[in-house]
């Protein structure tokens, strides 16, 4: 895959403080790895809570989505866009 858009609800601190949740949507480890095994070149991260988007937390959850994803990562803002080119 050229780009995976994937949710990404919540970082490792909330899903450690909140075991139900996990199951239900992906966090930060599970878009990393996600992410890696499609061999996506783009992983943009969605629907983050504030919690992940938060000053100061921003940078953590990257860093963990990073742990298992080699490739570029965007965090998206509300009404972000990003121009993806063509495939060749």
């Amino acid at each position: 895959a050229d780009v995976l858009v994937i949710a990404c609800a919540f970082d490792s601190a909330y899903a450690e403080t909140h075991p139900e949740v996990p199951p239900m949507i992906t966090g930060t480890e599970d878009a990393g790895r996600m992410a890696q095994r499609a061999g996506a070149k783009l992983a943009v991260l969605t629907h983050c809570n504030r919690g992940v988007v938060s000053p100061g937390r921003r940078e953590n959850a990257i860093t963990e989505v990073a742990r298992h994803y080699t490739g570029r990562i965007i965090l998206a803002d509300e009404r972000m866009c990003i121009d993806v080119p063509a495939s060749e």
